[in-house]
C-alpha cells in the first residue's frame, strides 16, 4: 500500500477479497521501496514486463483489459 506522496508505506501478501492481482519479483518491489519515486519506479517496471497487473472477476477483468490498452496507446504516442 502507498501513502499519500506514492511511497510504499506497507507490504500485504494476499487479501480475502481483491479487485486486482498484481505480480512482480521480490527484486522488483525492493527497488521500487528504496526509490525516491516507488510508482515511477513500479511504472518502469511494468513497461519493461516485470510487473503483470490483471482485474479479479469479469468486470475488473474487462476494465484492466480496456486500461492497459489505452496505456499502450498513451505510450505509443508520447503522452506518458
Amino acid at each position: 500500500m502507498t501513502n499519500g506522496s506514492a511511497h510504499v508505506a506497507e507490504i500485504e501478501n494476499g487479501s480475502v477479497d481483491p479487485t486486482l492481482r498484481v505480480t512482480t519479483t521480490a527484486p522488483v518491489l525492493c527497488n521500487a521501496t528504496a526509490s525516491e519515486d516507488p510508482a515511477g519506479s513500479m511504472l518502469d517496471a511494468y513497461d519493461r514486463g516485470d510487473v503483470d497487473i490483471e482485474g479479479v472477476g469479469i468486470v475488473r477483468g474487462a476494465g484492466v483489459t480496456v486500461a492497459k490498452a489505452a496505456y499502450g496507446v498513451g505510450s505509443a504516442l508520447g503522452v506518458w
